[in-house]
């Protein structure tokens, strides 16, 4: 017994001293790290040193107390024990010593361990004093990870050692300090596990653990809080030490995990009313069930060497959570790494379509998007609201003194071409609000930059095509933007977006961009209908005039050109004969204008023509009267009474045509002819008297 007593204390001393020493390196790493977990989990340690001490100091007593027992026995059996009679029960100083630890001390302390857990839960706890979580680390990640797990594994062992003691009755007390050495190994292997993943670059380990070590603390205070009150009303048992009541129930059940499953079949075999944890079945899945655990977790490690990519995949190798940009991306493949957790791979899918909106903000309500809804079809119209997404709006310029766009804008200005932004300035008029919404499609081309080339590619990719977009539409006027180019618009803005993000090198390739809409602010969009249909009437009527134009010079001359041509021609003339020039000059003129008339078909050819053929005619006509009157002449020369006959009686005969007549072949004076007839006229203008 005596040296049971002396064993127990001086293990209770080592780990009295270890315990120190991982608080010591807690505080150092604390310092060191300025982080909120580590201050979290050196506070838990130091709660183990108290405990530790008062097992020393217990262990101590007991030897005492086991000497004076020891030495009063020999005492009462020698022959001077009758010096002494009665008073050798008064000369138990050591026993009534330890009795007062029992009942005093040990109380004591599992009064100030609690409260001293209690206050050091409520002060480091985030949430109850409205501190704000530090999660930044100084210094190198990976140093106070190691630091952090050689302390954990050097705790784990010894209270391992401790807690295996304590099955012993004679070394029972050391359960409480073993316990909460394994508490402070796990404390630290969790802190090791947060600066491992802040190293990865993954900090919510460090956002855990001060909500969850002061938490753990509050738990455990109040538990030995429950402890100490109930330890007034427990029955004690004589011959038998009492459980002390710092040493928490919740603490040895974490540590001692066997007793959890001892409990289970226990209430199997009263369940099933008979001995199931002593079947064969149960025996052998006792034996064999860690070695297939060990032999599957080994499985899975070794498989984790392992990365399949797939076609249309890259796969990016971190190393400690961390990628290095010197490893290539893996290719479609079956590629070697080294396992879990020391490397682990990303894969992403290379050749699938993505797809971001450009030109909307959040989402509109059910009731707002069932309103676009009509007669079961639905309808996207100017002047509501429709889509998804609320969309919003975009600065457009108008042009003044310019035709359409100037396609040399193809860029944003920059703070290098002031003169040149203030030229552009000087070009537009009046701003004015235009809705764009556009989606871009792109694929990632490569994984690396992707994924770790920036903080979030796909949010800056966004940033990016809102900003060209922006500026894109500041440099173009509303008619360019909302008319028929926006297969011109597409593939500028597609340029554009993608040397965004060429220079910030994302690793994505832009496939397509697709504007799906472009229209005015609700507000403005009656009037801008106003506008668009008086444009389009202008338009019409400038169609329609530019069609009676070309319809009437293609019709004057043939063909549109040529009558252009002709007009200048003609034109040309009278200012050269005013202006004095050479006769040689004007007959060029001249002949220029008539070799055009000459090639003028249309209207005017046929014209020309008729006038040409009438002429002739006239010419012609003009000419066979003259024939016909100098032969005419040429007859009355020769015969002047026949020819006065002849053209009396053809005279005659023209004017009597169609009448009867009379003729006699005797002398008019023989007898006398009388006639009756209302015509008195004849023709040649003689009547028949004067006959």
């Amino acid at each position: 017994m005596d040296t049971d007593d002396k064993r127990g204390q001086s293990v209770a001393l080592g780990a009295l001293v270890l315990q120190g020493a991982l608080a010591g390196l807690m505080c150092v790493v604390w310092l060191y790290s300025d982080t909120s977990a580590a201050k979290a989990t050196f506070l838990l340690i130091v709660g183990g040193l108290p405990l530790w001490a008062i097992t020393a100091v217990l262990f101590y007593c007991r030897h005492l107390a086991e000497l004076e027992h020891l030495e009063l026995d020999e005492l009462a059996k020698s022959q001077s024990a009758g010096l002494f009679g009665e008073d050798i029960a008064q000369m138990r100083l050591a026993h009534r010593r330890l009795e007062l630890m029992r009942r005093f001390v040990s109380p004591a302390v599992t009064l100030a361990l609690a409260g001293y857990l209690l206050a050091m839960g409520v002060m480091s706890f985030p949430g109850l004093r409205g501190e704000v979580v530090d999660k930044t680390v100084a210094g190198e990640p990976l140093t106070w990870a190691f630091a952090c797990l050689g302390g954990a594994f050097l705790a784990f062992l010894f209270g391992r050692y401790a807690i295996g003691m304590a099955k012993d009755p004679q070394w029972r007390l050391l359960r409480a300090g073993g316990g909460f050495l394994t508490l402070s190994a796990l404390a630290s292997g969790l802190l090791c596990a947060a600066f491992f993943l802040a190293h990865a670059n993954m900090d919510w380990g460090l956002s855990i653990l001060p909500y969850a070590v002061p938490g753990a603390m509050i738990v455990l205070a109040v538990e030995l809080l429950m402890n100490f009150v109930l330890d007034f009303y427990r029955p004690r048992t004589a011959g038998v030490d009492a459980r002390p009541g710092f040493d928490s129930r919740l603490v040895n059940l974490l540590s001692e995990p066997g007793s959890i499953a001892h409990s289970i079949a226990e209430a199997l075999n009263y369940q099933f009313g008979f001995e199931v944890s002593r079947t064969w079945f149960y025996q052998l899945l006792r034996k064999a069930l860690v070695p297939l655990v060990l032999l599957g977790a080994g499985a899975l490690f070794a498989l984790s060497s392992i990365v399949i990519v797939t076609p249309g995949q890259q796969a990016v190798v971190l190393t400690w959570g961390a990628a290095s940009p010197n490893r290539a991306v893996l290719e479609p493949g079956v590629h070697f790494k080294l396992p879990w957790p020391i490397q682990t791979a990303e894969v992403l899918d290379c050749e699938r379509i993505r797809t971001i909106t450009l030109g909307v903000t959040g989402g509109r309500s059910a009731a707002e998007i069932e309103a676009d809804v009509i007669n079961g079809v639905r309808v996207y119209l100017w002047r509501t609201e429709h889509g998804e997404r609320k969309e919003v709006n975009f600065l457009v310029a108008r042009e003044e003194g310019m035709q359409g766009a100037d396609a040399s804008l193809t860029t944003r200005p920059t703070g290098s071409t002031i003169g040149q932004t203030q030229k552009i300035a000087r070009q537009y008029g009046a701003l004015g609000l235009l809705r764009m919404v556009v989606v871009v499609h792109y694929k990632v081309r490569d994984a690396y930059k992707f994924r770790y080339g920036v903080t979030d590619a796909e949010t800056l990719l966004v940033d990016l095509a809102t900003r060209e977009l922006t500026h894109y539409a500041a440099q173009r006027d509303v008619d360019t933007l909302i008319s028929s180019e926006r297969a011109a618009v597409a593939r500028q803005l597609q340029t554009a977006i993608t040397a965004a993000a060429d220079d910030c090198d994302l690793g994505v390739e832009v496939v397509l961009v697709s504007p799906h809409g472009i229209h005015p602010p609700t507000k403005v969009a009656d009037a801008f209908e106003e506008v668009i249909k008086a444009d389009l009437q202008r338009a019409g009527k400038i169609l329609t005039a530019e069609a009676a134009y070309n319809s009437t010079l293609s019709k004057v001359a043939g063909t549109t050109d040529l009558a252009k041509r002709l007009a200048e021609s003609a034109a040309g003339i009278e200012p050269l004969k005013a202006s004095g020039s050479p006769a040689a000059q004007v007959a060029a003129a001249e002949r220029q204008a008539q070799f055009l008339l000459d090639e003028a078909g249309g209207e005017a050819k046929t014209l020309i023509n008729q006038m040409k053929a009438d002429r002739w005619r006239l010419v012609n006509e003009e000419r066979g009267l003259w024939e016909s009157f100098r032969n005419q002449l040429a007859a009355y020369r020769s015969a002047p009474s026949l020819y006065r006959l002849n053209e009396k009686l053809r005279i005659l005969g023209n004017a009597l045509k169609g009448a009867r007549k009379y003729v006699l072949g005797v002398d008019r004076e023989s007898f006398e002819i009388r006639y009756s007839d209302d015509r008195r006229t004849v023709g040649g203008g003689f009547t028949l008297e004067e006959q």
